[in-house]
């Protein structure tokens, strides 16, 4: 069984929305795997608000199980409105905060920083940009920050300029054939001479 095989048998195994994207994600972190140290995940995933996307053996955090158990050396903090979808297990903590909310978000993550977080909230591009300028400051500098279920009709893929307005470059790329992912670099990439 492939890397890859793993990742989508996580997904499988919590009862994920998240099937779709294990290709996307072994892409991008395979060779980072046993680097990242800490992931932030906005949406944790309440049952109804995952009624016909997830398996019907899914519980909230199924996402935050899956990368705690592919990032080997990870400790994970999932973030949600809901308080419902809190629980504590190994290497896995969750707070509510409204990542929309300056304030909130700097009271639940302080001076933390990341080397993953990813956007799996609420799906609405001005609330995906609103946590992107709220999140955005606590990315480590070789981070990656992912915003996932970017309509094609969403103003983010019409006018980057916003989300380069928010992390002062370009390096941001769209991936994905229906509701594709926009995949941000913490900072320009670098080409070598």
């Amino acid at each position: 069984m492939t890397d890859h095989d793993d990742l989508r048998a996580l997904f499988a195994k919590y009862g994920t929305d998240k099937l779709e994207l294990a290709h996307v994600y072994h892409a991008l972190l395979y060779f980072r795997r046993h680097e990242i140290r800490s992931v932030l995940e906005i949406g944790i995933g309440a049952m109804c608000s995952m009624r016909g996307y997830a398996a019907p053996h899914y519980l909230p955090g199924g996402s935050l199980r899956a990368w705690r158990d592919w990032l080997p050396n990870a400790s994970v903090l999932g973030l949600d409105i809901r308080d419902e979808t809190l629980f504590r297990e190994d290497r896995i903590s969750t707070d509510v905060c409204d990542s929309t909310d300056a304030v909130s978000v700097r009271r639940v993550l302080a001076d933390q920083t990341f080397d993953l977080i990813i956007d799996d909230g609420a799906h609405e591009w001005e609330a995906q940009l609103k946590t992107l300028t709220n999140c955005y400051p606590h990315l480590r500098a070789d981070g990656l920050y992912v915003i996932e279920d970017i309509y094609r009709a969403s103003p983010l893929v019409r006018e980057r300029h916003w989300i380069y307005d928010v992390t002062g470059h370009q390096e941001c790329l769209f991936v994905g054939r229906e509701d594709p992912i926009a995949v941000i670099f913490a900072h320009p990439l670098r080409v070598a001479p």
